[in-house]
């Protein structure tokens, strides 16, 4: 079931698109103002450290006063201005605690929320420094991206403590690393132990956290350098920022002795903190909305570090699932019973020792679903003193008839002209469990979107793919639809599937469709953007993009500001058991004022009789027997005007048809 994520599983899913920039267009533009989930916009969760243990402060920083005199803040790239900023009340401050971030893409986020924020924090802005706020405006700020910026401790003496732990609370959005790659972050703490001729130590920070998303505006980091620091009389901490956009906020730094027993969730071997499994087969989409009717098991797993100065043992994962009325569902995951951390074996458990796997699970009721991770250790292979992690919340959605990659939550929007103007495209697949009749196709659009341009929408065979350079083969197109994009569209747009109020027969035997949704902004002057949601990764294949005038990708390397596209499925799914067929009927008149009538050729019999409007919702049930000649009768003359769905079903067969209320 595992990890083959943007991995060279197939010619058709290989590629990533790993530039800083595509086409010339830079991927800063992306929207990503609004928040959905918490106060930040991490992709992965928040990760809640926990510690048991005595832990004495050796040695703090929390800027009460401002910057150090002792201390160093070095531009070490060009332009002199690349700074690092005091925010607060002491001396130096430039702008009070209460200002976060200036720059043009900032998005309105708060300052760092750390314990001691009120009497100040420091920050590098990398965004305000390159734009000076002023949004497209790259290049044109005080002191131009990339920026290598030092805040150098002075020195301390550690001669005389034998484990050192180190921590400090951070706020940090990520763009770029290093020489503008976006495979690696821009934060990095070095040590020296020879008063800073030398940083031969370093630690590489938010390695986890995607391209233009966020850590937790609180995130508290800790680790042992003991190997490193403990025993020496001249040590410096050097605080790196070495890449481009967009902030990094830094508080209540601390030196203290190693906690005896400390957990943290964490990403391991490139995979995520936390992932979350979606059936019904390994490689399948992880579809973040879906009908009870295409029901699917689901697992969880997630990886944990264990960094205290003795073992943990009887690791635990425990998924809470609260479904919409409230009820906590609990599945639990094997115990690994071994030592862990400490010294004694490995001191990451991963989701090999960390899952659900044998425990799927399945939701049984419409309405969004929250989930978190709990995680619990106990303090000896007996049992002894607990720890308890428990992760920030996810969501799915069980929906009466939606199918998509996205479970509801904005994380930001991408489309054109990143992707390129015109003939920009991305794609879903959305894999089937029963069959089902697709009745339109909804995209979700961000504010970002200007009226006027065209969209059209494709549905194909899943293996209609056949590469990234080659595209979709023609001979696997099965439909086809256009809309202009309106002011009338209300952030999302609707793409009718149906033939004369037919819908479109989607097959089981196929197994997975492509929805490929293709843009046309008229040379720029309309953008369009599609909503993304970053909650988690998404498997090769399952989202796709194509960049005009290049290939198909699954995405930016270590990004998931393009994984789970806001494309509806809108389908009626009938979960067709033995000896069951579809229903082939006449429905008329369509449109109608009153009644109307359903006549059949054959299958004769008794039929539930169920009218929903196209948001799902029951508004007529009824019973009745059908005979050669002689037609049910529907009366929708209570009904306001608009589209419904009407389905008649018994044992043997199953019908579901579009009906018109004028």
């Amino acid at each position: 079931m595992r990890k083959t994520t943007l991995v060279l599983a197939s010619a058709a899913f290989c590629l990533t698109a790993s530039a800083q920039k595509i086409n010339g267009h830079d991927i800063r533009t992306v929207e990503a103002s609004r928040t959905i989930m918490t106060s930040d916009d991490r992709t992965e969760g928040a990760s809640v450290l926990t510690t048991t243990g005595t832990e004495s402060v050796i040695w703090s920083e929390d800027f009460a006063n401002g910057i150090p005199s002792t201390w160093q803040n070095v531009n070490a790239g060009t332009g002199g201005a690349g700074l690092w900023e005091y925010r607060g009340t002491g001396s130096g401050a430039t702008f009070s605690a209460d200002t976060g971030s200036r720059g043009a893409y900032a998005g309105g986020r708060v300052p760092i929320q750390s314990a001691t924020r009120t009497n100040g924090f420091v920050i590098i802005d990398s965004d305000w420094l390159d734009n000076n706020g002023i949004p497209g405006n790259f290049g044109g700020g005080v002191a131009p991206a990339p920026h290598m910026a030092y805040l150098i401790t002075e020195t301390i003496d550690l001669s005389g403590e034998t484990s050192v732990d180190f921590s400090f609370t951070q706020y940090y959005r990520r763009f770029a690393g290093p020489g503008g790659s976006q495979a690696v972050p821009a934060t990095y703490v070095d040590f020296s132990i020879d008063g800073g001729n030398t940083f031969p130590y370093s630690i590489t920070y938010n390695g986890d956290i995607s391209v233009n998303s966020a850590t937790p505006d609180n995130d508290v980091e800790a680790r042992d350098v003991s190997n490193w620091v403990a025993g020496q009389s001249q040590v410096q901490m050097r605080f790196r920022w070495d890449g481009d956009y967009y902030f990094w906020m830094l508080d209540d730094i601390t030196l203290q002795s190693v906690p005896k027993f400390r957990a943290d969730f964490g990403a391991w071997g490139g995979a995520p903190a936390f992932d979350f499994l979606v059936g019904p087969a390994a490689g399948s989409s992880k579809l973040g909305t879906f009908t009870l009717d295409q029901n699917r098991d689901l697992a969880f797993d997630c990886n944990a570090i264990s960094s205290g100065s003795a073992p943990l043992y009887n690791a635990q994962l425990s998924m809470e699932i609260i479904d919409p009325s409230g009820t906590v569902n609990t599945v639990n995951g094997p115990v690994a019973s071994s030592a862990w951390g400490g010294g004694m074996g490995s001191d990451t458990l991963t989701y090999n020792d960390l899952n659900t796997n044998a425990a799927p699970w399945q939701p049984s009721a419409n309405g969004t679903h929250y989930f978190m991770y709990n995680l619990t250790a106990d303090s000896t292979m007996a049992g002894g003193q607990a720890l308890a992690l428990k992760s920030d919340t996810f969501q799915f959605i069980v929906s009466d008839s939606v199918m998509s990659l996205d479970g509801g939550v904005f994380s930001n929007s991408l489309g054109t002209p990143q992707l390129g103007d015109d003939g920009a495209a991305m794609t879903s697949r959305i894999d089937l469990t029963a069959d089902a009749q697709l009745w339109n196709v909804k995209v979700g659009l961000s504010t970002l979107t200007v009226p006027g341009g065209f969209m059209e929408v494709a549905i194909y065979d899943s293996s209609a793919f056949t590469g990234a350079t080659s595209g979709f083969d023609p001979n696997g197109l099965i439909a086809t639809a256009q809309q202009t994009v309106n002011n009338a569209s209300g952030g999302i747009i609707t793409f009718d599937m149906t033939t004369n109020g037919v819908p479109l027969d989607l097959m089981q035997s196929m197994g997975a469709y492509y929805v490929v949704v293709t843009m046309y902004s008229n040379a720029g002057a309309n953008l369009i953007r599609i909503a993304n949601d970053a909650q988690w990764d998404q498997p090769g294949g399952a989202s796709l993009m194509f960049v005009v005038g290049a290939q198909w990708y699954s995405g930016y390397s270590g990004s998931r500001s393009f994984n789970s596209p806001w494309i509806h499925m809108a389908t009626t799914s009938f979960g067709v058991g033995v000896g069951e067929e579809k229903l082939e009927a006449s429905v008329y008149p369509n449109p109608t004022t009153d009644v109307v009538r359903i006549e059949l050729d054959k299958d004769f019999g008794t039929y539930d009789i169920t009218v929903s409007d196209m948001g799902g919702r029951v508004v007529l049930t009824d019973n009745q027997l059908i005979a050669q000649g002689v037609p049910a009768k529907v009366d929708m003359s209570a009904l306001p005007k608009g589209m419904y769905i009407i389905q008649v079903t018994n044992e043997q067969a199953r019908g579901a048809y579009r009906v018109s209320v004028e």
